[in-house]
């Protein structure tokens, strides 16, 4: 049974609404994934970068100050470890520029959907690929974090 221009119409804006709330999505925890990275990176080099100053420069409790900054160094970079902020910004990048290339490839007719005799159906598989390999990354992300962890608490 043929489907009919208005099942075909909405079957398109279903699967473009998807796609633009994936992109969204991704687009918004990258951009999350970056800002805690960066901000623990700065509180990490700023806090190793005071601990000369502190110790040697005759500061009052300077070497307790110093101390207390070599811990939570120490802590920021457990949580960025665990976290894996830098991983997850460049994944959740890499995913939504790939989900805006084929929304691109896909309006304009091109690429793979150029000659598709069922584009709607191409956009899904693929971007449902996209989705489903970037999911996979990041829960063999979280086990290699959770093996290494078992690992170092041995």
């Amino acid at each position: 049974m043929a489907e009919s221009e208005s099942d075909a119409a909405q079957r398109e804006k279903l699967t473009l609404e998807r796609l633009s709330e994936q992109v969204a999505w991704y687009d918004r925890r990258s951009t999350m994934n970056r800002r805690l990275y960066q901000a623990v990176k700065i509180l990490i080099i700023t806090s190793a970068a005071t601990i000369p100053v502190l110790t040697t420069a005759g500061i009052p409790h300077g070497p307790q100050i110093a101390a207390g900054l070599g811990v939570l160094i120490a802590i920021f970079q457990g949580i960025q470890q665990l976290n894996q902020y830098q991983s997850n910004w460049a994944n959740f990048r890499m995913t939504a520029e790939a989900l805006k290339h084929e929304k691109a490839y896909y309006l304009a007719h091109a690429g793979p959907y150029a000659k598709s005799d069922d584009r709607v159906a191409m956009l899904t598989e693929r971007m449902e690929d996209l989705i489903a390999k970037e999911t996979e990354k990041w829960f063999s992300n979280q086990a290699q974090v959770n093996n290494d962890s078992l690992r170092t608490n041995r």
